[in-house]
């Protein structure tokens, strides 16, 4: 059963903003030609109440890729490092079946909901409309995720109520397509 890699930070030079998200582009495209990279999208807010605005999401085929010696050969941020902070990666397992759909086209937008809590786990096996995952390793900078991807022209959702828990959420706007292996541009790792 795949899993769910979640990456949240902020860029801290905004000169140097639209050259680092090129950069990312193609970052994404050298991470889905590591085996076991499944899927991958890039979002940003405008607002986040943690101020972490870059949010990326990758189904990944298991923990272990993360050991292979394809992922630690272009593991990182390579010269962009000096200009992130604020960093989290969070390894997530999926709740229910089938895989992770978090496919946002462009004009929709994705609610994401980062909930940290004793009864995370209860409190997300019961949302209706919402997909969920416990997080399960690297940096655990909450205890799971939800999230909902809401249509061009959707109305705004209500933030996510869940009474004993801390809920941090933000509305992402895709910066890149959902891409796969077969549906990124090939780059070999280097």
């Amino acid at each position: 059963m795949s899993v769910l890699y979640t990456v949240r930070c902020r860029f801290t030079d905004p000169a140097r903003e639209e050259e680092w998200n090129s950069w990312y582009r193609g970052h994404l495209d050298v991470l889905l030609s590591v085996p076991g990279f499944l899927a991958a999208q890039r979002f940003h807010s405008a607002q986040t109440p943690d101020d972490r605005p870059y949010f990326a999401m990758y189904e990944v085929a298991g923990p272990e890729v993360f050991t292979s010696e394809a992922y630690l050969a272009i593991w990182g941020f390579d010269t962009w490092r000096p200009f992130i902070d604020n960093w989290t990666r969070d390894l997530s397992e999926p709740r229910g079946a089938g895989g992770f759909d978090f496919a946002t086209p462009a004009g929709a937008r994705l609610r994401a909901s980062f909930v940290t809590g004793a009864a995370t786990a209860d409190a997300l096996a019961g949302l209706s409309g919402d997909q969920h995952a416990l997080v399960a390793g690297l940096d655990r900078s909450c205890s799971g995720i939800a999230w909902r991807v809401l249509p061009p022209g959707a109305a705004q959702v209500a933030p996510l109520a869940l009474p004993g828990l801390e809920v941090t959420e933000a509305l992402y706007e895709p910066l890149t397509e959902w891409l796969t292996p077969e549906r990124s541009q090939g780059v070999e790792p280097q």
